[in-house]
């Protein structure tokens, strides 16, 4: 994790599944929610594999952030990652953008 400015920036693993995935985001943002923290990047440009269990966190993380009041872009979407946002329609509801300087500039400036 690395902060710029007020926006939390995480990196997700080269995989989302249950079986080997990095699904332990929903943890570090639990703990950065509880800290104050409101603004959320995900980075998720090195995702190759995701499955339901990686949605699951992914959709995890977007409800814990917004029920507290904060916002959450994800970043430098892979291929993979679009294709899944697109096919389960969560591309409507979770924010992404196609760089990460331009989710961090979004949510320091509050547009």
């Amino acid at each position: 994790m690395s902060r710029a400015g007020l926006v939390a920036v995480l990196k997700a693993g080269r995989s989302l599944t249950f079986d080997d995935g990095d699904l332990g985001l929903c943890g570090e943002v639990a703990s950065l929610l509880d800290a104050g923290t409101r603004a959320f990047v995900i980075n998720v440009g090195g995702v190759a594999v995701i499955d339901s269990s990686g949605v699951a966190e992914l959709v995890s993380c977007q409800t814990a952030i917004s029920r507290r009041g904060g916002r959450l872009i994800l970043c430098e979407p892979s291929p993979k990652v679009r294709e899944v946002l697109g096919v389960t329609r969560l591309d409507g509801v979770i924010e992404a953008r196609a760089s990460e300087a331009e989710a961090i500039a979004e949510l320091q400036h509050g547009s």
